[in-house]
């Protein structure tokens, strides 16, 4: 009769012991995206902090238009020096603190370039610019999380797609349009990668950094 108790109740314990992995997997899984959308907030007031001296003081945007070539070669030299070192040293970037100095020493440099193009243009145009994207990029967040369909398959064939239109030409209206929809293809993408469950691709929770730069870099292109 007990050994008979102990078999039968086996299933059970092998249920329970199941139940609290997922249980634990799933803690673990919210502090991450806890942890990613934390940095993504600071890295969003921080590209506006220093972005907003470009827009309101008339001292700096004098010296911007008076350096514009000089300035806008320093910028985008250092993005793609930052954009090198996470594409080469992903153990480095994974690493406490000098993983985060890095990400938030990136998006100084990317809210010092975001200012720049933001001298040549008119405040309502800013205003607008930015109240387009935000409703974007709240619609493709929310749809991504709610959505039942994965679309993380689909990150490679975005990828290449992207990379021919920005090498056909940036400037033409009709491709800045279809790259709009693709960088907006990938923030759902990122975003299913970062909630994780049941789709093909996920960050793992040691990813945050990167992580945070995928849905950073999937709203500065879309805005």
């Amino acid at each position: 009769m007990v050994s008979g108790d102990v078999e039968s109740q086996t299933p059970l314990i092998g249920q329970r012991g199941q139940l609290v992995t997922k249980d634990i997997e799933v803690d673990i899984r919210r502090d991450f995206i806890l942890k990613v959308y934390g940095i993504l907030a600071t890295q969003i007031i921080l590209t506006v902090l220093v972005a907003l001296p470009f827009v309101l003081v008339d001292a700096v945007q004098t010296f911007v238009r008076d350096n514009s070539g000089l300035i806008g070669f320093v910028t985008i030299l250092s993005v793609f020096a930052f954009l090198i070192t996470f594409s080469l040293k992903p153990e480095w970037i994974k690493t406490h603190p000098y993983g985060l100095i890095t990400l938030f020493g990136f998006t100084v440099v990317e809210g010092v370039f975001i200012g720049t193009l933001c001298v040549f243009l008119t405040p309502s145009t800013v205003l607008f610019t930015v109240g387009v994207g935000v409703v974007i990029v709240g619609s493709l967040t929310a749809w991504a999380v709610f959505a039942k369909a994965d679309f993380t398959g689909y990150a490679p064939f975005v990828y290449v797609a992207g990379l021919v239109f920005c090498v056909v030409s940036v400037f033409n209206m009709v491709i800045s349009a279809l790259l709009v929809l693709f960088f907006s293809a990938y923030l759902v993408i990122d975003t299913q990668a970062i909630l994780g469950g049941q789709h093909k691709y996920q960050f793992t929770v040691d990813d945050y950094v990167f992580a945070a730069l995928a849905i950073y870099l999937d709203i500065v292109n879309i805005v």
